[in-house]
């Protein structure tokens, strides 16, 4: 019977010369720690997620206690921020993560607690009128990024505070973000724009990725309690992917143009979310052949630096789907290194997931 994690990709101790997986790991770990997180939003939050992942999967205390201190000193900050909200794409999940490790002092727990709520209720409040997730400055837009971290803090928050009605928003929120930019093919548009429906839907990679993880670790704390709607939707865009998979397990940048670029963080979020999909009883087993030919495609693509090669710089929002292949392709970005170790974590973990 297949496995993840033991086919494709063989185990490092079996490749003689190698670099041993949990080098990798480490490297990309402390190159995704170098990065100046100077605002907070999507791109930055998964590399916290990550390294929360990694640390604990791979036996890496560094990661775990630097993420503490990160969320430690967003809590401070926010602390001192009087009755201003809070930003919205800040990294909630981890924030999550911190408080429930009891690691955190009461002051510190109290205030981060207290940050949870009021990140909750911006979000939720932003969010009132348009039927979707819509935290951003431009309530009439839809981000397809939003996906990802938001949903799934929003529910964790809600369970930990009992909070049942909160679920229940949180979940008409994303099904209304999904109908607004799933594409009949499974795709999911970048952006759309509320009060023009007739916008190009481009299938930007990395956005995709973004949909495909977010909903596959949202419906992981969901459960049971899972709308049927975001189950069908979530394996749709599945298939969608798993169809325009190249054979060597890579992702496109615009997913559905055989012309563009593979892009990396694509690649290693759909992997990491195939795997959390098979893992939580969504996807059949079929997906782990494509799930591990994808972790395949980026594992050994960790440079000297700890760079994951071949993460796509930020598009921006685009009506011309060639804008989004005039991105540059260097460099350390946490939104590359985070989906890698989350990938790594997912379906090449040595430990339990």
């Amino acid at each position: 019977m297949f496995q993840l994690g033991k086919s494709v990709v063989a185990d490092a101790a079996t490749r003689s010369g190698e670099r041993p997986m949990r080098d990798r790991v480490a490297s990309a770990g402390y190159a995704a720690m170098a990065y100046w997180y100077y605002r907070w939003d999507w791109g930055e939050a998964i590399a916290l997620d990550g390294l929360l992942a990694a640390g604990r999967a791979y036996t890496l205390p560094a990661f775990t206690s630097w993420v503490g201190d990160e969320v430690t000193e967003w809590i401070a900050r926010e602390a001192g921020g009087g009755a201003a909200a809070p930003n919205v794409l800040g990294p909630g999940v981890a924030l999550l993560d911190v408080l429930e490790s009891g690691a955190l002092g009461t002051r510190e727990e109290r205030a981060g607690w207290d940050l949870a709520e009021r990140l909750a209720a911006a979000v939720t409040r932003a969010s009132e009128g348009t039927g979707a997730l819509t935290p951003e400055a431009d309530r009439r837009m839809v981000f397809v990024d939003s996906l990802y971290g938001v949903p799934e803090f929003l529910v964790r928050f809600a369970d930990a505070t009992q909070d049942a009605g909160l679920v229940a928003t949180t979940t008409e929120l994303v099904a209304g973000h999904c109908r607004a930019l799933q594409r009949p093919d499974g795709l999911f548009a970048h952006v759309a724009d509320l009060d023009d429906p007739s916008a190009q839907a481009i299938a930007w990679g990395r956005g995709n990725g973004w949909a495909a993880l977010g909903l596959a670790r949202l419906l992981s704390v969901l459960g049971a309690r899972a709308d049927g709607e975001l189950v069908d939707g979530f394996v749709l865009l599945a298939e969608a992917l798993r169809h325009h998979q190249e054979p060597g397990g890579r992702l496109r940048n615009l997913i559905d143009d055989e012309h563009s670029y593979p892009e990396a963080s694509t690649t290693s979020m759909v992997s990491a979310a195939f795997a959390s999909g098979i893992h939580g009883g969504r996807l059949p087993a079929r997906f782990g052949d494509a799930a591990e030919a994808g972790w395949g495609a980026v594992a050994d693509r960790i440079d000297t630096s700890g760079a994951l090669v071949g993460v796509s710089y930020r598009p921006g929002v685009n009506s011309d789907p060639r804008r989004y292949e005039h991105t540059p392709v260097v460099g350390a970005y946490p939104w590359g290194q985070g989906p890698y170790l989350l990938a790594a974590s997912q379906v090449r973990s040595p430990g339990p997931r």
